[in-house]
């Protein structure tokens, strides 16, 4: 009996295009196999095997997104990745890199947390026209420029709760008011600040509340 090789017994059963051969006489394909249905639609660019329980066989039809729901090509795994990453530093753009400098420095995760929700910058534009612009904030911890420059604020002292050192109409370009639009000192829950004099048409206004 000949004695054959893994390689020289392939050869035997495949033949170039991958179908079975068997004994080089005879050749076995997806249509032998007992429930492909390869009539109703033949084989083309773009059709896989899918499963027809009403015909009870295997048939072939399009991949449609909802079969393609649980699967995710590498440029949208890379894409996620470097959205994620965004701008951080090379040095802190892993999770090993940024546990690493957790564990050497003093600051914790809820100090971070803290000055994300309390540190916040928003733009509006002005229109020439509108004073007030709706921003929830703590009275004396407020900023604002329009158009690179700082603004002068009627509040010069955070703990002066009454408003007595208050800059006095009209030294000051804005204040915090709120709902009323009437005027909140420092501590105070403001929602809002107001200008004088309205900020000219498409003027860069950013506020800083921290």
């Amino acid at each position: 009996m000949a004695m054959y090789t893994k390689n020289q017994a392939l050869v035997f059963l495949l033949d170039d295009t991958g179908n079975i051969t068997g004994n080089n006489s005879v050749t076995y394909g997806l249509t032998n196999v007992p429930g492909v249905d390869l009539v109703s639609t033949p084989p083309s660019d773009g059709l896989a095997l899918k499963w027809d329980a009403i015909a009870n066989s295997w048939k072939m039809g399009a991949l449609t997104s909802a079969i393609l729901t649980d699967y995710a090509y590498q440029s949208d795994v890379t894409r996620s990745i470097t959205e994620l990453v965004g701008v951080a530093s090379e040095t802190v753009d892993t999770l090993g890199e940024v546990s690493h400098l957790f564990a050497e420095d003093t600051i914790s995760l809820a100090d971070i947390i803290d000055k994300y929700e309390n540190d916040t910058s928003l733009t509006f534009t002005g229109n020439g026209v509108k004073t007030e612009f709706d921003i929830e904030h703590t009275a004396g911890r407020i900023s604002v420029q329009i158009d690179g420059v700082e603004v002068i604020y009627n509040i010069t002292d955070y703990n002066d709760t009454t408003g007595l050192n208050n800059i006095a109409s009209p030294d000051y370009d804005f204040e915090s008011v709120d709902s009323g639009s009437l005027t909140v000192n420092a501590k105070g829950a403001a929602t809002a600040i107001k200008f004088l004099t309205a900020p000219i048409l498409n003027s860069n206004i950013e506020v800083r509340k921290y």
